[in-house]
């Protein structure tokens, strides 16, 4: 009896280390199925799930809520110019000086391509065009080169735009306005940073 109770116990230390092991795994699948692999940030499945806490969790706090969106100048033409590897290194670039801005309690994710989103609760919008500025000219004053053969890129400037979140806001709407802010600060000459009640 006393060899059972010791072989039932064994096979019982056995299945639990196959469940944790299990249960690592499936974590560790849904983090990688929530992260960019480029930049190690959110990828949009993550922001979209960011987005949605954060407007549902300013609603029912009654706290600031602002949305950065950014987006690399030029892109297409780096790309074009110097390959695709040379624009992942000025996207990572860009990332880590993005991180370098941020609060643990901010999301950053790629929303796409080159361009980025960065959720800030409890921030309103004066304090997010101050950390979209610092972004854009801590980015701008880099001046980038190829290692390998010393070709210098130079200046690679990005374009934002900021909006603060407003009651009766769902995300798309919050989204758009984001957007169309980028869109502006695009269209008023790259570079820059665009918010609501901007002269235009």
């Amino acid at each position: 009896m006393r060899l059972a109770s010791a072989d039932d116990k064994s096979k019982l230390e056995t299945y639990a280390r196959e469940i944790a092991s299990l249960e690592a795994s499936l974590r560790g699948a849904e983090e990688a199925t929530l992260q960019d692999p480029l930049t190690g940030v959110g990828n949009r499945r993550l922001f979209n799930e960011a987005i949605q806490k954060a407007v549902k969790d300013s609603n029912a706090r009654k706290t600031p809520l602002s949305l950065i969106m950014c987006d690399i100048d030029h892109f297409k033409r780096i790309n074009d110019t110097f390959g695709h590897s040379v624009g992942d290194e000025i996207i990572k670039a860009l990332t880590r000086i993005i991180a370098s801005n941020v609060r643990e309690t901010d999301s950053v994710a790629r929303y796409g391509g080159e361009e980025f989103a960065i959720i800030l609760p409890g921030t309103g919008q004066q304090d997010a065009k101050a950390t979209a500025d610092r972004i854009r000219r801590q980015f701008g004053a880099k001046q980038f080169s190829i290692r390998k053969t010393n070709q210098k890129v130079g200046q690679v400037t990005a374009s934002f735009g900021v909006v603060e979140h407003c009651p009766g806001d769902d995300e798309e709407m919050f989204v758009q306005r984001a957007d169309a802010k980028l869109y502006e600060a695009k269209a008023r000459g790259r570079d820059r940073v665009a918010g609501s009640g901007d002269p235009t």
